[in-house]
């Protein structure tokens, strides 16, 4: 904070010398001081400057290209600071198409590598518009590819092009695309980590994460565990390099939690529940100094209660669920949408982790405000119902929630598919069961799917029934 202020103090002072320097001088100082206010989080003052350097940019501008280019990138910067957000798409697209009518004049590549950097800047900002990031970061790629020298344009922003473009791809879900960008862009990183460790690491870091959930889109998940492993001990060593960035131990715990997720859904959940519980105890440390970290502990608390769950540990998994869930609540509307996913996840858990401990009144009370914000219906991806036991949540909708009773036809029992309810499969009736078979039978609906379509009976169902 000192840091800025320092620099704060110092451009008010060049402005207040800058009597008789020429105009373009004092727009790029006027750019400059607007950028550190915004890092100070003084928006009156930001927008105040900033709107001086747009203002007289905008009014030199028609006196040649040069100008306008100034204008364009003025444009550019100023759409990235927090008070233009919510105008950042139409201070990008104006500055783009400035920069372009620039360039169909005057195809310099000095004019070439400014509508190089303004698409570079624009990319990055796209996360919420990957429509946008992919069709300006694939003009930003023809640019480097084709159109400049590649003395012009530097490894480390050469690799965050294709880093920003293979996640706009994944965004946009053409995921096969998205992990052959994302290929180049771990070659460009670890070239650029022979001559720049630091940056290097950050893009290689930044570019197997990214290749990690493309993965797990894909199902790939043997794959996406060694890209988060790699990206895991590389953000371990940025953060020992700089243990007081923010920036590092969010990324850290990012991959964390993301590494620790694709383990649990590997079956390795002892590895991933110590993955869930460091994020978690570094993101509750973050969240002291920013709130605007909770919402990411929301994430890693939910992980954490998930593994807790599968491995029995029941008490634990509901104090990881009522922090979330208390978290959750705190955030309100105004969090995201993925916390309050993770609200309505973490309730449907704790109800039934409550239910297993024999809690009853407050596995109903969590029930209760599951169906609450869930509008009324089961959850959509609840697992309880295909084990042994069935959901505790899930079941309270009554007898469409339950097995089915076999309906006889043809000598063939006739069940409800569970992935496809209209479309019932058939399998031969058993005769002379005991009532106890039976029961034993009935409460695995699940194995009348089973057996409906993959034709080959488990083997406990071989032993009750020949």
């Amino acid at each position: 904070m000192e840091e800025f202020l320092q620099k704060a103090q110092t451009l008010l002072q060049q402005m207040v010398d800058s009597r008789d320097a020429p105009t373009i001088v004092v727009a790029r100082r006027l750019r400059d001081l607007a950028i550190v206010l915004d890092r100070l989080s003084l928006s009156a003052e930001c927008v105040l400057v900033s709107h001086c350097a747009l203002n007289l940019t905008s009014a030199i501008a028609p006196w040649s290209l040069e100008l306008q280019l100034q204008y364009a990138e003025t444009l550019a910067l100023i759409a990235k600071l927090s008070p233009y957000q919510p105008h950042a798409r139409t201070l990008f697209l104006r500055a783009i198409s400035l920069c372009e009518k620039v360039v169909a004049k005057d195809g310099s590549h000095s004019n070439k590598k400014s509508l190089l950097g303004i698409l570079d800047r624009a990319g990055y900002w796209s996360t919420e518009h990957p429509d946008l990031g992919v069709q300006w970061l694939g003009q930003a790629i023809r640019i480097m590819t084709t159109e400049l020298p590649s003395v012009m344009v530097n490894d480390y922003t050469r690799s965050r092009i294709y880093l920003y473009h293979g996640n706009r791809l994944s965004g946009l879900g053409r995921l096969s695309e998205a992990v052959a960008v994302g290929q180049t862009a771990i070659s460009l990183g670890r070239a650029l980590s022979g001559r720049n460790p630091v940056k290097g690491k950050e893009i290689l870091s930044s570019a197997l994460f990214d290749l990690g959930n493309t993965l797990r889109e894909l199902r790939q998940y043997e794959d996406s565990a060694t890209a988060f492993k790699e990206a895991l001990e590389l953000d371990r060593s940025l953060l020992s390099q700089d243990p007081k960035s923010n920036n590092y131990t969010y990324n850290y715990t990012s991959t964390l939690v993301n590494y620790g997720d694709i383990l649990f859904r590997t079956n390795q959940v002892a590895i991933a529940v110590e993955l869930h519980q460091e994020a978690v105890a570094r993101l509750s440390d973050l969240v002291q100094m920013d709130a605007k970290y909770s919402v990411h502990l929301c994430r890693a608390l939910g992980s954490y209660g998930k593994d807790c769950y599968r491995l029995g540990r029941h008490s634990e998994a509901i104090l990881a669920y009522e922090e979330c869930i208390s978290l959750a609540r705190s955030l309100g509307e105004g969090g995201s949408t993925k916390s309050q996913i993770d609200l309505i996840h973490s309730l449907h858990r704790m109800a039934n982790s409550l239910d297993i401990l024999g809690r009853k009144s407050e596995a109903e009370a969590a029930a209760s405000e599951f169906f609450q914000r869930n509008d009324g219906k089961p959850h959509k991806h609840c697992k309880v119902t295909t084990r042994n036991r069935k959901c505790f949540v899930c079941g309270r909708l009554g007898p469409s929630r339950e097995a089915a009773s076999p309906v006889v036809q043809n000598g063939f029992v006739l069940v409800p598919s569970p992935s496809q309810p209209t479309q019932p499969c058939a399998l031969p009736v058993a005769t002379s069961l005991e009532v106890s078979q039976s029961d034993r039978l009935m409460e695995h609906p699940e194995t009348f799917h089973f057996l409906g379509e993959k034709g080959k009976a488990p083997k406990w169902f071989k032993r009750a029934f020949g």
